[in-house]
């Protein structure tokens, strides 16, 4: 069971005064009757089989006895101290907003991410950062993928669509400073360091730097700064065009949308679904300087988790303040919300290494973009 059941000390009380009112009935030959039995084993059938199992085990070298009312019995307590931590549970959650562009798109890719390294978070909506003000009431702390220009009484934190593992530390001190207290972890006191760099010089690689500072500091790389490999798995050869003629942003991203049709990962309407967004939303797609991922929803018509890459001839303007022009485009497709991680976690590194990037980005075929891809993964992933 997914709780701490050995500290629950009403268990603890109700499972002895149980078992000893159970032990008198069998020393004075009581039949144990539970009017309920058939029902815990209709409804809970997992967890009576879980507790059968352990009191089988139990009789092997006792004379307790494992029959079905008595189990039944031994199911209600535990399931009722699993309520009660649920409960619990639930009452020390952080109701958090996640905000994007769509409150569709980006926010789906992250959802999942932020709920596996953050169990204490509770995602109460995915939601377009226009209408965060409209919902701050119902939360604790908004984590968007663009900036908050609205003023709220809650905390924003801001992060990139690809949250990095600099982000997630900062995620995680905001955390902090919720429930009033200062962590002293080896991340905190890395991205401390980090912060006062990033000043005064450009970091090429934010993950390396990272490493490397908590190597120096403590002997040893956390778990947190290592990622497993996704992205080539994601990438295939002829998924990949170089030196491809675009008009416009719209033509771009229907070329490479093409791409994964042709490699049978998304229906056509899929590819209309990432070019209404993108027209409907704004360059949110921008996510890093020349680089965008268009993306739609897996309903929209996804078939297949992958990517598809398309570098065109010339850069193309996709209309961000910041980032543009776009020289690569990556088109992302998803079938759930899990799969993919590791791969964008990684992708997220190869941005930020911009030599690498460029590397990439001048590759005359498809062969040569993917195989400096495979030399970015030895490199720099499986080395760190």
């Amino acid at each position: 069971f997914d709780a701490p059941l050995d500290k629950d000390p009403i268990l603890r009380k109700n499972l002895l005064l149980h078992i000893h009112i159970t032990l008198a009935c069998v020393q004075h030959s009581v039949a144990i009757k539970n009017p309920v039995t058939e029902q815990v084993k209709r409804e809970y059938p997992l967890h009576f089989e879980i507790i059968q199992k352990i009191t089988d085990s139990i009789r092997k070298t006792t004379f307790y006895p494992n029959d079905e009312n008595e189990i039944s019995y031994i199911t209600m307590h535990i399931l009722g101290a699993l309520q009660r931590f649920e409960s619990e549970n639930q009452a020390n959650k952080i109701r958090t907003l996640l905000a994007c562009a769509s409150g569709l798109g980006t926010s789906k890719l992250l959802s999942a991410r932020i709920r596996s390294e953050f169990k204490e978070l509770e995602i109460v909506g995915e939601i377009p950062v226009s209408l965060v003000r409209q919902y701050a009431h119902s939360a604790d702390i908004v984590i968007s993928t663009i900036p908050v220009n609205e003023v709220l009484l809650i905390p924003v934190v801001t992060i990139s669509p690809l949250l990095t593992d600099a982000e997630l530390v900062k995620i995680r001190n905001a955390i902090d400073k919720l429930r009033g207290r200062r962590s002293d972890a080896p991340q905190n006191r890395v991205v401390e360091i980090m912060d006062i760099v990033r000043k005064y010089s450009k970091i090429e690689d934010e993950s390396l730097l990272a490493q490397a500072l908590e190597k120096q500091l403590y002997g040893k790389v956390q778990d947190s700064w290592r990622r497993n490999l996704m992205l080539t798995d994601m990438i295939t050869e002829d998924r990949i065009r170089v030196g491809v003629s675009a008009e416009d942003k719209e033509d771009a991203v229907r070329k490479v949308g093409q791409l994964l049709v042709e490699g049978q990962l998304a229906s056509p309407g899929y590819v209309d679904a990432m070019i209404r967004l993108m027209n409907e939303l704004g360059a949110y797609i921008v996510i890093a300087p020349g680089v965008a991922m268009p993306h739609a929803r897996s309903e929209d018509g996804a078939k297949k988790t992958g990517l598809a890459i398309l570098v065109p001839n010339k850069p193309v303007v996709f209309g961000h303040q910041k980032n543009d022009p776009v020289r690569i485009i990556l088109a992302l497709v998803a079938t759930d919300n899990k799969s993919h991680l590791q791969a964008m976690r990684e992708l997220s590194t190869l941005i930020s290494r911009e030599e690498i990037l460029e590397e990439v980005i001048l590759s005359k075929t498809p062969e040569e973009l993917l195989n400096r891809i495979k030399q970015f993964e030895e490199q720099y992933v499986k080395k760190g």
